[in-house]
């Protein structure tokens, strides 16, 4: 794939992110809107009306340009964002496809794989990452949280989470990895 874009394709890719980039804007103040006109929070069918369009949006853009590696990830991320799990997975692999080295991507899949009871591509996919970002230590945190969880290893995942806190991630990260180190060793772990 060439890495350069014609200006007839900088421009096409522009119009959709200015269009999609509105969209959003204008349902994020018509649901502020709706919610002061009602003095309570939007809630239920409201939310998930603006994201359906979006959805249907992008996937029309998509019909014309099926291989526009931004607008399949902006629809894995719209998926993602609805808890439409498997339709994630499906849009965020042709954008692997298309840009293999995006770290978006490869940590999405990650977690979606991940919720999926993929433990091993979640993994797979959250290492990926890591690869292409050493900096991206969330997917590690994951990682940690798989091996944990999902996979009852807690000799991995002290591993993964005394891995992730001697990188010094931000203190949120910190925080709960370093709450993680301390439940294993509670529990017996090395």
């Amino acid at each position: 794939m060439e890495a350069t874009r014609s200006r007839k394709e900088t421009v096409v890719i522009l119009f959709f992110w200015l269009i999609f980039g509105g969209m959003v804007i204008m349902s994020m103040v018509n649901l502020a809107l709706k919610s002061g006109e009602s003095g309570q929070e939007s809630a239920g069918p409201q939310q998930a009306m603006p994201l359906e369009e979006r959805i249907r949006e992008v996937k029309a853009f998509l019909e014309d340009n099926p291989d526009n590696p931004e607008a399949l990830v902006a629809l894995g991320d719209l998926y993602f964002e609805s808890n439409q799990v498997y339709e994630g997975i499906e849009v965020f692999k042709r954008a692997e496809k298309l840009e293999p080295e995006s770290v978006h991507i490869q940590n999405d899949l990650g977690i979606l794989y991940q919720k999926t009871g993929k433990y091993e591509l979640a993994i797979e996919k959250f290492r990926n990452a890591l690869r292409l970002d050493p900096t991206h230590l969330n997917s590690l945190f994951h990682i940690g949280l798989i091996y944990r969880y999902n996979m009852g290893d807690n000799e991995k995942a002290l591993e993964a989470f005394e891995e992730l806190l001697a990188k010094n991630p931000e203190p949120r990260v910190a925080k709960m990895a370093a709450e993680e180190v301390e439940r294993i060793k509670a529990e017996g772990g090395s």
